[in-house]
């Protein structure tokens, strides 16, 4: 599955790649840097900038959102 984790760079996100990095095909994203991409794709980006969104989103099968 094709899946974008909005928040990367988080708790949250370092948790679930921590677990489930190589079960699917991620693209991280997130407002600031991800320290541990563990070598997946990573696009720095404000998720509130419609076009940046639809960039990240495209071809994804879904979306994990850590929410604060």
């Amino acid at each position: 599955m094709r899946v974008l984790l909005t928040g990367a760079a988080g708790k949250i996100g370092r948790v679930i790649l921590a677990h489930l990095a190589d079960r699917h095909d991620w693209i991280l994203t997130d407002r600031r840097p991800v320290r541990e991409a563990r070598g997946l794709p990573f696009v720095q980006a404000d998720l509130g900038d419609f076009d940046a969104r639809a960039r990240c989103c495209d071809g994804r099968s879904a979306a994990v959102r850590e929410e604060v």
